[in-house]
């Protein structure tokens, strides 16, 4: 979350399924390549495949080996991304309702009302 942004845009994951979900993903883009020739479909490949990475199921969620060849390779990707796991449901409905469109949940998908927190700890083996 970076609170400097604009409100739609504070929280990546949301901002990035919200303009995927509307077909205007290349508005994430940073707009200074925009004076710049960049690989419109190559941008395309890795968006699509990042929001495949965020699947609240592992089993929707491609293995490391699959994303290597995905993005290496001009492949087929196997699926659409459905809504990521880690999207506020609340904000999600809010942005669907504004738009006038049907709203789509993640079952169990936290709040960011939620006061939960992970624990990592990084030691060598």
């Amino acid at each position: 979350m970076d609170p400097t942004l604009p409100a739609p845009m504070n929280l990546l994951l949301q901002w990035v399924w919200n303009e995927y979900k509307h077909d205007r993903v290349l508005d994430i883009v940073d707009s200074k390549l925009e004076r710049h020739e960049y690989p419109r479909e190559q941008v395309l490949r890795v968006i699509t495949v990042a929001l495949l990475c965020t699947q609240g199921s592992c089993g929707l969620r491609p293995a490391m080996s699959q994303v290597g060849l995905m993005l290496t390779n001009n492949s087929e990707i196997p699926a659409l991304p459905t809504q990521p796991a880690f999207i506020d449901a609340a904000a999600t409905e809010s942005e669907n309702s504004n738009d006038a469109s049907e709203p789509t949940r993640s079952a169990g998908a936290p709040s960011r009302r939620s006061h939960g927190s992970i624990s990592v700890s990084l030691l060598p083996r």
